[in-house]
């Protein structure tokens, strides 16, 4: 059986996924197991070394509430805790490698991907300890809970891969946004634009900013329209939130600019504040999720060359 070591697993070349242990020391197998929610996994079983993905199955995979997908590593452990008997090692890299794979599926779903604790069990299969809390985006902001049927090896490893390049900062931030209540979330899904999309500013930033998000999410001028007025909001909504004007927030008429641009990219409104954000919520994690994975498709374009071009209406 062959073995490598953690820092081999930072690269989309599967090659180095084909060992069946992840290599922390000389001491006892075990295997860390979590439940990835905000998903119905319905595709095959796939393996890449000592990960695996795979159905939810009860009673066997309750970790915590809710279903989705289950994965899997088998790595060697260091040593072990007496007298608990319990790996060392879960605090460092196992969790840093399972944490790698969640934020791979928020990115390969179009949903409020979240997963539960991080249990560990020996050879056993006995629980030998528990790292990791719950991150579990509010569910009132999941309209509707995808189903994956089929999982592309070669898209999720580019998904695992860009998370140690140059996009480090916005996925990690992108991620976060999806773990946490409404209102915070819009803040960070701003912070993620404005990273993305805001190199070589110094002024008109948020005008520039919704302009360049524009650009990448519309073929047409019409719909290009609806979505700067859409990211416009969505950056004036993060400063309201974090100048502390959160009680003055109104949700926008359906029949305002804003209103009819929210409603044309997909947003659905009541008029009532403390049910829209929700909606709103999830407008920006999807217009985020498309800008970020254009960027992590296109890396060659992040860079503020490209991004003036996109000021002067060319997307080359």
């Amino acid at each position: 059986m062959k073995i490598y070591r953690s820092d081999d697993f930072n690269t989309s070349d599967e090659s180095i996924w084909k060992s069946r242990v992840l290599k922390l020391g000389e001491g006892p197998i075990f295997t860390a197991k979590t439940v990835i929610t905000g998903v119905e996994f319905e595709a095959k079983k796939i393996v890449f070394g000592p990960i695996t993905i795979r159905k939810y199955k009860s009673p066997e995979d309750v970790l915590w509430s809710g279903r989705g997908c289950t994965v899997e590593l088998i790595f060697q452990d260091k040593s072990t805790n007496p007298p608990q008997d319990t790996p060392m090692s879960m605090y460092v890299q196992p969790f840093w490698l399972m944490h790698s794979i969640f934020i791979a599926m928020q990115l390969y779903a179009n949903s409020w991907v979240g997963y539960t604790r991080i249990n560990y069990l020996d050879k056993h299969k006995k629980y030998a300890g528990t790292f990791g809390g719950q991150n579990v985006a509010d569910t009132r902001s999941i309209a509707e809970q995808p189903i994956i049927t089929r999982l592309n090896r070669k898209r999720l490893l580019q998904l695992l891969d860009c998370q140690f390049g140059t996009l480090e900062l916005a996925i990690d931030r992108y991620s976060k946004a999806c773990t946490e209540i409404v209102d915070e979330s819009i803040i960070d899904f701003v912070i993620v634009l404005e990273n993305l999309l805001g190199i070589g500013l110094n002024g008109e930033i948020s005008h520039r900013v919704s302009s360049r998000g524009a650009m990448i999410l519309a073929p047409n001028k019409e719909d290009r329209e609806n979505y700067y007025i859409t990211l416009k909001y969505l950056y004036d909504l993060r400063s309201q939130m974090v100048h502390g004007k959160i009680d003055e927030i109104k949700s926008p008429a359906q029949n305002s600019k804003k209103g009819v641009a929210l409603k044309a990219v997909g947003t659905k409104l009541t008029g009532t504040w403390w049910e829209d954000r929700y909606n709103i919520s999830n407008t920006a994690r999807v217009l985020t999720r498309a800008i970020l994975l254009y960027f992590i498709n296109n890396t060659d374009k992040w860079n503020e060359d490209f991004l003036f071009h996109l000021d002067l209406g060319i997307k080359s």
